[in-house]
């Protein structure tokens, strides 16, 4: 294991590359790929418990602070040395993106990609703790982290010394249970955005009717279209979201409101770092795999685009139509891959996954069940992304788990309740 290490703000930050297995599930495959991960350690904690945070995604890069002294990690500072990684496929651990899947078969780039899941990233985490020689350590997730941690208690429950989740317990079932109640929280948030912010749901209708009428293309070289414009209803499930999609769509024209109407460079500019998935092309990829095979209800069914299916119904009006014009969350239609370039050539393998029925269990009713290890959660009752009596649901197969059920926070909850980590650790004991 290559390891580096240097002082940040009076913190010690250990980084290191551990080689861990591609198919941990497979010991014939020798293929291996890089696990990093970032220690942070204040000074006189050197002997403290270690606490590994999970973040959100999936495909996202682990935190970057520039100051550790900041958000829950300065108070966990205080009793823990705290481990950031990145999941695998991110960050400094073997990057995907989709030059590297172009190269390779639909087939091929399928089955790479299958090996991206959270019960592979939870054998890194393990991996690394056997590496350390460290006792079970405390795990903390946001979002998806919390589907990591629970296919960490499911997988290496023995890993573990405690654990909490914020808004992030996953749903045992198919995903399509889960996209019809997402798309339905959409539908209120969007409605909810109006009321707020009046006059927004006209202004992006327009928006909708004048791409299907006029080319635009977004800075990224990318022809803008009604159905990734929807893509941009990310926010709305965020406590600042309102405010942030508010100043994106408040003035999108430029020029004359004549014939030559067109959407200014300066709106195009900020829809495109809103719709690409250049940043973080993991995200995209993965997304719908994440739910296969979610517990033995799920075993054996494919997803098959779940999003682009249950959009049909509310999410591909006509935007010259009465019907309402609705903005969806956290949902990735075909055109994510066929439209953005930073997605170029990977929707082969996309489709090879949505019709893939083979995915291992990632959670495992019969271990969670007989869970011994201290875990709490919150479950946030208007959570646009992980929905609130799913999450619930899977609570109660959970032994021994206590649940912060709040209708207080949006999915954020982590960033506005500066205690939240604290708060749920302290449920733990």
């Amino acid at each position: 294991m290559k390891t580096h290490e240097f002082v940040m703000h009076g913190h010690k930050i250990i980084e290191r590359w551990l080689e861990v297995p591609l198919d941990f599930r497979t010991e014939s495959d020798p293929r291996t790929i890089t696990f990093f991960s970032r220690e942070f350690v204040r000074r006189g904690g050197e002997d403290r418990p270690l606490l590994v945070y999970l973040q959100g995604g999936p495909g996202t890069k682990g935190m970057r602070p520039a100051n550790p002294a900041s958000g829950w990690m300065d108070w966990a500072l205080d009793r823990y040395r705290v481990i950031q990684i990145d999941q695998r496929g991110t960050g400094l651990s073997s990057p995907i993106d989709a030059r590297y899947l172009s190269e390779l078969s639909a087939e091929e780039g399928a089955a790479y990609l299958s090996h991206f899941r959270q019960d592979s990233i939870v054998a890194d985490c393990e991996a690394l703790r056997r590496a350390l020689g460290a006792p079970p350590w405390t795990l903390v997730g946001q979002s998806f982290g919390g589907f990591c941690i629970t296919a960490y208690l499911s997988l290496f429950p023995e890993g573990i010394e405690r654990a909490a989740i914020t808004g992030g317990l996953p749903h045992l079932g198919h995903i399509d249970d889960i996209y019809e109640l997402t798309f339905a929280q959409a539908i209120r948030r969007n409605e909810q955005f109006e009321d707020v912010y009046p006059g927004s749901a006209e202004t992006i209708r327009q928006v909708a009717q004048h791409i299907s009428e006029v080319d635009e293309y977004l800075p990224t070289g990318e022809k803008l279209t009604v159905p990734r414009l929807r893509m941009s209803g990310l926010g709305l499930g965020m406590t600042a979201g309102f405010d942030s999609l508010h100043y994106l769509f408040e003035d999108p024209f430029a020029g004359s409101r004549g014939s030559s109407r067109r959407l200014s460079y300066s709106f195009l500019t900020d829809l495109a770092g809103v719709v690409s998935n250049a940043a973080a092309p993991l995200y995209a990829l993965i997304h719908e795999f994440t739910y296969a095979g979610a517990g033995p209800a799920a075993a054996g069914k494919a997803t098959q685009w779940s999003a682009q299916r249950l959009a049909q119904a509310n999410f591909a009006t006509d935007p010259s139509s009465a019907e309402p014009f609705y903005l969806s969350g956290e949902h990735f239609y075909r055109e994510a891959f066929t439209e953005d370039p930073a997605m170029a050539g990977t929707v082969g393998a996309m489709d090879v996954l949505a019709e893939q029925t083979d995915f291992p269990l990632t959670y495992l009713p019969e271990v969670l069940n007989s869970n011994q290890v201290p875990v709490a959660a919150a479950v946030y009752q208007n959570d646009m992304f992980v929905p609130a009596p799913l999450s619930l649901e899977t609570a109660s197969q959970i032994q021994g788990i206590r649940v912060l059920h709040t209708n207080e926070f949006q999915h954020d909850g982590i960033r506005t309740r500066p205690t939240m980590v604290h708060d749920l650790l302290e449920m733990t004991y």
